[in-house]
């Protein structure tokens, strides 16, 4: 089971200052950011038009970026900016992060942006229960915290 736990705050601010060194960004698979994305991830926009794969067999992999302070995953989970969360992509994505991190017998931090949506949010939530050799940080920048929710945590 993966522990998590959720914060508020600003997904790019907490990257930045190093307290979420590793951080993985719902993208799509056609190469299209978002301005706000573009503007505090640029590495992910440079490593995006590397990445060896044709854009729509990019749904339900990842690429890496080195940033300054950590890494950023591009999860591609869905087609277009318009596109709901393809939430057999997001699997995908987080089964092959698990299954690196049981293969080389160590557990992953990773930080992910609580999506608006809670009914994605309900699912999404389901799916991170799943992985294993995982700690999940949840950024709500909302600043929605539940109770009993916070810095130390909650396992789920």
């Amino acid at each position: 089971m993966p522990i998590i736990k959720t914060i508020s705050g600003d997904l790019a601010e907490l990257h930045r200052s190093g307290k979420a060194p590793l951080i993985a960004l719902f993208l799509n698979s056609v190469s299209v950011f978002t301005e706000d994305i573009a503007k505090s991830f640029p590495e992910v926009v440079e490593m995006d038009s590397q990445f060896n794969m044709p854009s729509l067999y990019r749904l339900g992999d990842y690429s890496a970026a080195r940033t300054e302070t950590g890494s950023v995953l591009a999860f591609y989970t869905h087609l277009l900016n318009t596109d709901k969360i393809e939430f057999s992509a997001l699997k995908s994505c987080l089964k092959k992060l698990s299954g690196e991190a049981i293969a080389n017998n160590i557990y992953i931090e990773l930080a992910i942006l609580k999506p608006s949506d809670d009914n994605q949010w309900s699912i999404i939530k389901k799916l991170l229960n799943m992985q294993e050799y995982l700690f999940i940080t949840v950024i709500d920048d909302k600043g929605e915290v539940q109770l009993g929710e916070g810095e130390t945590g909650e396992t789920a």
